[in-house]
């Protein structure tokens, strides 16, 4: 049988502990801690500095066009990274909101980065502009769009002999905006952690365990993940093997109530080239493990040893 994701709250019997019952998918309470101030403050200093360095660098980049992708990339993913650290400190557990500062956010850094970048082509292309200043163009947006339209018509880099301007500039810029917000975006609603609200703190992530997926005759994997007994006895992964199931778990190291667990499939396949590619499968969403299943769990979940009898339930 191929290998399909369990249904949300799906029942499924697990042989030798009886846990059968309805599985509760974890999700994150939406509290919102310290962040209103955190976020909106250390996201604001952080979209000025990161909107600084992208507006010269879009200026004084030597190599325009495919090393400018990556520079667009790694912006957002920097500013969405940095929003999603300042949550994550100030323990907000609301993804909507973060999502909602990720947005506006990348918007106020791209008009920080614009007002940069034109007062440096200004500065380096243009004479007699002492008198121009960046705080006076940051408060004056009206100055900054005029400049943006001028640029627009006679365009300012060269693509090997074409300059791009009009609606082939605007489609660039579309995408440019769309692209650092949008990362922006879904880096920092990321909902990956587990918080625990009795010890209000964030639970740790476990060393992930593996083990040897099962295969059909011709060479597909197959696992029942409605009867978790499957996982049970099966020999760990050792590294390298093309077809894995990889449970991933997390629990509060302080007070041990709030843990969950989550399934990959990983698989390596190798192209007739010879070229390895690694791929990772959510087989079920983040499943609460209630306090009264936690030993039975673990005893499902741990694998029997192939030559001694020292390895441990990664709840352990």
């Amino acid at each position: 049988m191929a290998l399909e994701p369990l249904k949300k709250k799906e029942m499924f019997p697990v042989e030798g502990a009886d846990m059968t019952g309805i599985k509760e998918e974890y999700q994150l309470s939406g509290g919102m801690g310290k962040s209103l101030p955190a976020v909106f403050i250390g996201g604001s200093i952080t979209a000025v500095i990161l909107g600084y360095i992208y507006g010269y660098l879009c200026v004084y980049n030597p190599l325009a066009g495919f090393i400018s992708f990556f520079l667009v990339l790694g912006y957002g993913l920097a500013l969405g990274a940095v929003i999603f650290a300042f949550g994550h400190e100030s323990n907000c557990r609301n993804p909507k909101f973060m999502g909602f500062m990720g947005v506006s956010l990348g918007c106020f850094s791209l008009y920080s980065s614009w007002v940069v970048f034109l007062y440096a082509l200004l500065k380096r292309y243009s004479e007699d502009v002492d008198d121009l200043s960046l705080l006076s163009m940051f408060v004056d947006p009206t100055m900054v769009w005029g400049m943006v339209l001028n640029v627009n018509e006679t365009g300012w880099f060269s693509l090997r002999g074409y300059t791009p301007t009009g609606g082939v500039l605007w489609t660039f810029w579309a995408l440019e905006a769309l692209m650092i917000v949008g990362i922006a975006f879904f880096t920092a609603r990321s909902e990956d952690d587990v918080f625990c609200e009795q010890c209000y703190r964030w639970s740790e992530t476990l060393d992930p365990v593996s083990f040897l997926a099962p295969t059909n005759p011709e060479g597909q994997p197959k696992l029942d993940l409605h009867d978790l007994s499957d996982l049970n006895g099966m020999d760990r992964a050792e590294g390298g093997e093309p077809h894995t199931i990889r449970i991933k778990t997390c629990r509060c190291s302080e007070c041990g109530l709030t843990a969950t667990y989550q399934l990959f499939h990983d698989a390596i396949t190798v192209d007739d080239k010879g070229k390895t590619e690694k791929t990772e499968k959510n087989l079920t969403p983040k499943y609460i493990i209630h306090q009264e299943d936690l030993e039975k769990l673990k005893a499902v979940l741990r694998p029997k040893p192939k030559s001694s009898g020292n390895e441990q339930s990664a709840l352990s």
